[in-house]
């Protein structure tokens, strides 16, 4: 209503009527008479005033009464003082005296509800837990045991009756154990009813939660930003491929700029450095801001532009996805980077490709039988490799040039660097903090409480409804604030929005065009920006904040949301100058339960804030120092067949985690208030709060600063390892450098909620969630004994050859016994793993990185039926039979069954690939028996200790589980394990029994060797099936 001016409707125009051009209109009078009712108050048709304010929350400006800005420049000092104080505890009850301190409820669809189905909601829900425990107390009179002595009861009573003892069949106990059960499923079916309607309010809490506009999926609420986070990577990722496709772009817009040039790096690094410059410029048109716009604008002569478009919102929104990292300010060296990353992904692409077509193109000319020679993906796998290595130093560079840049960006790399994350809790809807900028105090911004404010009476129902205006998911975006504009109204404050003409063509906010309307077409007058000095500083101050839409779009210059206003309150940010502030952070710890704490960062921590966006960042810490980390030592028990389970101690070798905390808002402001910092590792993610260790009374929920606000809070990273001495590393790649020291294990964006679950007494698992092989382990393994809570990580493809070798130390150490901490799925993968890497020396990353239903497609190619003599062929001829005598050190035994069950097949003619020599069945079948023969060896040379009949080493366990297995599929059959291992043992013994003609006097020889190899390995077993020495 303000702001606009009434006028008198025109006289309708005849066809015959001339043309008049309109003069120049004198200034309109304000229209003011939605502020003037009929009680006609003293601000009607006032054109003097006191003071402006603009108000960031808001976007817009409001004219003061001299009264009125008296009083919030009053409130605004007392906020200044409390924010100021150096004591903590002290500045906590401030802010919380002034409602300024718990911000949050809980994250639930209770918190949608009205009043009466909140109450339901809370009942039911007391009412559910009750009959639980109820159910599950009595669950205890229906155990099997009960259960016979009631129907031993009847039976009984049966008995009498029949004998003549009594005249009829009932049983007391029995009567009694039917009621008591009727009583118990009783209880069960009302659980029901209650847990439907139960549902049912959830389910309307959550329907409500979406109209608010948040994001619910899968009963979990997540944050708008969350969800723009999400969509826009789904989308960026669904248009990544076009960025091949405009690698190079002929510019053509006229002589001297005539050739080619990268657009998407030319517009990538613009807004890196007007990020980077123009944030310690108090210039609002920043030079550097007008070329990256320029810059950007270019772009629609391109299809590139919705592209773009997303790496620039993705920015804005602090991630930054690969060719926003790899533009590192240095353009030639940026240009370098930014084409090496798109030629490596192309390489990636067409290497992938060509070993696909090449297994296709062997599996049809071998009818399906036979496995790829150890030399057939030889090239593309080691190309793969180096492309593997150059796309490592990328993201290490990428990630290099984040941690300079102010403020940091989290880096996703590839799709699933990124998980959503829940919401734990929800910001209150009468949250009374508020942002402004007062024309009186030049570019200084302010902030008040309303709690503080002093204000005529006026209906209380009216200001408490206006409080509750501020939807919850209005906290990401501007807010209408009706009772802040209440108050202002009532005081006879007058309000004003911006117009679009305020601004220029950039989208900045053009001060010149705002007083020519609010002065010449309105007629207003403001005292306190009489003079050109007082105008000038507080419109500088105002075009570092407001902004046109079309630009706000581009680039993210301020955020003006109430999570971005508290945390400059918090931080006493006020001048709006857009420089990043640096102070030492509090003491790292982690809870370590019954108000204890663990400290576990020695170096210097330091916060840097980015207010003017609302940011604080953690930058490279490390947790603990790599110099001081100490081995993982993990203690777990195995059955050693004497049905005893003593307790085995494997070393996991080192870790630390080298982490970048960003946190946005409510936050980050937990960070700058806490005492202490707080490390958790709840539901496997790890996370960062403010904690007050100092006052910790209850429960440590309770005591967490904004308990919850970690939505608003994001760890990246990196997991790193240095494995132990001794543990069986695979063979390297022909050219590769085997590995030293430290390496990444894991990311820590890739999360994994809840891991793959740690109970009782298992301290770490290894488990397979999604195709991705997930450590979960217990957080007093890292930061030392009492700590709480755990942590899990997706192990990185890169990584998992190394992983590998310490999975095949644990069987080696256990004698190849059930590995309790991990599970038949990851041990499954593993073992599958394992034989592919085996039977073709290939890249471990590479075939890691395919599907499940990929893996198990190409284990079954190479232990289908006929693949014996081309596996023979390779480890015979192989040049690398080195390499295969380290992968097979350490080998399951199921992988090694399903390979000995393959050597022992009828062998066949043999055409090796890409020659024209023909082998004919009898040397194949003695290149299977040299086959055998290499195994058993290599089996029996990795023996730990003596051979005994009654201790069996390492290499006699793993011989008598792989014979035992010796099926396609490598899992031990339903028949009884002696008989499937005699079963085994005697086709091994028969085919190496066979006459190979001419090449039986050499063979003789080598037979000797294996029958003395066979006889050490089976001197524990080989009797149950009466197998001798056989000379």
């Amino acid at each position: 209503m303000t702001g606009t001016s009434t006028s008198t409707a025109a006289a309708p125009i005849t066809s015959r009527a001339p043309v008049v051009l309109p003069g120049d209109e004198p200034p309109k009078a304000v229209e003011t008479s939605a502020f003037c009712p009929s009680d006609d108050k003293p601000h009607c048709g006032q054109k003097e005033f006191a003071d402006m304010v603009y108000v960031t929350g808001q976007h817009k400006f409001w004219l003061l009464p001299v009264s009125v800005a008296e009083a919030l420049q009053e409130c605004a000092e007392k906020l200044r003082s409390v924010a100021s104080i150096e004591d903590k505890a002290a500045r906590q009850a401030e802010l919380d005296g002034r409602g300024l301190y718990k911000p949050f409820i809980p994250a639930e669809a209770k918190a949608f509800l009205n009043a009466t189905d909140k109450a339901r909601y809370e009942q039911l829900v007391s009412e559910v837990d009750a009959l639980e425990r109820q159910i599950e107390q009595d669950s205890e009179q229906f155990s099997d045991e009960n259960y016979q002595n009631a129907q031993a009861a009847k039976l009984r009573a049966l008995n009498d009756m029949h004998s003549g003892k009594r005249n009829d069949s009932y049983s007391p106990e029995y009567a009694d154990y039917q009621r008591r059960e009727r009583e118990w499923q009783a209880l069960g079916d009302e659980q029901r009813v209650k847990q439907r309607e139960l549902a049912e309010l959830r389910k309307r809490g959550l329907t409500a939660a979406q109209k608010e506009g948040l994001y619910v999926q899968a009963d979990r609420i997540y944050s708008p930003r969350e969800r723009a986070i999400k969509e826009a990577l789904d989308r960026y990722w669904a248009l990544a491929g076009r960025r091949e496709e405009h690698h190079e772009v002929y510019d053509g817009l006229g002589a001297g700029e005539t050739g080619t040039y990268q657009p998407l790096w030319q517009v990538l690094n613009a807004y890196r450095k007007a990020i980077a410059t123009c944030q310690d410029k108090n210039d609002a048109y920043c030079s550097d801001v007008q070329i990256y716009i320029a810059q950007y604008n270019r772009l629609y002569d391109y299809e590139l532009k919705p592209y773009m478009d997303l790496i620039i919102e993705l920015a804005n929104l602090g991630v930054a996805v690969p060719e926003f990292a790899l533009c590192s300010g240095d353009p030639k060296v940026g240009i370098e980077a930014f084409d090496k990353y798109i030629v490596a992904r192309q390489s990636l692409d067409t290497l992938r490709a060509q070993i696909r077509a090449k297994f296709i193109r062997f599996k049809s000319a071998t009818a399906g039988y036979a496995a790829p020679p150890d030399t057939l993906f030889a090239e593309e796998m080691q190309k793969a490799s180096d492309v593997n290595l150059l796309m490592m130093d990328l993201r290490k560079q990428a990630e290099a040039n984040l941690a300079r840049l102010k403020p940091y960006r989290i880096l996703v790399w590839e799709a699933e660097d990124y998980a959503i994350k829940p919401l734990d809790s929800l910001a209150k809807d009468d949250i009374p903090l508020r942002e402004f900028s007062l024309s009186s105090l030049g570019k200084t911004l302010s902030h008040i409480s309303l709690n503080d404010l002093p204000f005529n009476p006026f209906d209380k129902k009216t200001w408490k409804k206006a409080s509750k205006t501020s939807k919850l998911a209005a906290l990401d975006q501007p807010s209408k604030d009706e009772q802040f504009s209440l108050y202002l109204k009532e005081q006879g404050a007058i309000e004003v929005s911006p117009e679009k003409r305020w601004f220029n063509e950039e989208g900045y906010f053009h001060p010149e065009s705002f007083f020519v309307w609010l002065e010449i077409e309105r007629g207003y007058q403001v005292k306190s920006l009489q003079s050109p000095a007082s105008r000038e500083l507080w419109a500088e101050g105002v075009r570092q904040m407001l902004f046109d839409e079309s630009l706000i779009r581009k680039i993210m210059l301020f955020d003006s949301n109430y999570q971005a206003q508290y945390l400059r309150m918090v931080t006493q940010w006020y001048n709006p100058d857009l420089k990043a502030k640096v102070e030492a952070a509090p003491e790292l710890s982690v809870s370590a339960g019954k108000g204890g704490k663990l400290a576990l960062a020695s170096a210097k921590l330091e916060l840097s804030y980015t207010s003017w966006r609302g940011e604080v960042d953690l930058i490279d810490w490390k947790i603990p120092e790599p110099a001081k980390a100490r081995p993982m030592l993990l203690h777990y028990r195995v059955d050693n067949g004497n049905c005893e389970r003593p307790i085995q101690t494997i070393d996991l070798g080192r870790y630390f985690i080298s982490c970048n905390v960003k946190a946005w808002g409510f936050a980050g402001a937990s960070l700058s208030l806490a005492r202490d910092l707080e490390l958790s590792s709840e539901d496997g993610r790890l996370g960062i709060s403010g904690v007050d260790f100092g006052q910790r009374e209850g429960s440590v929920a309770e005591l967490k600063l904004f308990a919850g606000a970690q939505a608003g809070c994001r760890i990246s990273g990196a997991l790193y390892w240095n494995p132990p001495a001794g543990v069986l590393m695979p063979p390297p790649l022909p050219g590769e450098q085997p590995k030293k020291g430290w390496r990444a294990l894991a990311k820590l964006q890739a999360e994994v909620n809840g891991g793959v679950g740690l109970s009782g007494e298992a301290d770490f698992r290894l488990g397979l969630v999604n195709g991705r092989l997930i450590f979960s382990a217990k957080a007093s393994l890292f930061w030392g004994a009492g700590a709480k809570g755990g942590l899990s990580f997706a192990i990185d493809y890169e990584s998992l050859a190394d992983w590998l070798g310490l999975f095949r130390q644990a069987l080696v150490n256990s004698n190849y016994r059930q590995l309790d901490w991990i599970t038949p799925e990851a041990f499954n993968y593993l073992s599958k793993l394992s034989y592919i890497c085996l039977t073709t020396l290939g890249d471990v990353a590479f075939f890691a990185a395919r599907s499940i239903d990929d893996i198990n497609a190409l284990y079954s190619q190479l232990t289908g039926r006929g693949n014996g003599g081309y596996i023979a062929y390779t480890l015979t001829t192989s040049e690398r039979r080195t390499d295969f005598k380290k992968w097979f050190e350490g080998l399951p035994p199921e992988a090694i069954g399903p390979l000995l069950l393959s050597l022992t097949e009828p062998p066949r003619t043999l055409n090796p690939d890409g020659t024209d020599e023909s082998i004919n069945p009898v040397r194949i079948r003695l290149m299977q028996q040299q086959a055998i023969e290499l195994c058993i060896s290599w089996m029996h040379d990795s023996a730990r200790g003596v051979f005994s009949e009654k201790i069996p080493n390492n290499a006699q366990r793993q011989y008598e589980e792989a014979i035992t297995r010796m099926n396609p599929n490598g899992k031990k059959t339903d028949e009884n394990p002696e008989a499937a291992f005699c079963k085994g043992l005697f086709r091994l013994m028969d085919f190496m029994d066979a006459n190979t003609g001419s090449y039986v006097p050499r063979h003789n020889l080598d037979r000797k060797q294996f029958n003395e190899r066979i006889a050490r390995l089976g001197m524990h077993v080989n009797h149950i099936c009466k197998v001798g020495y056989r000379s």
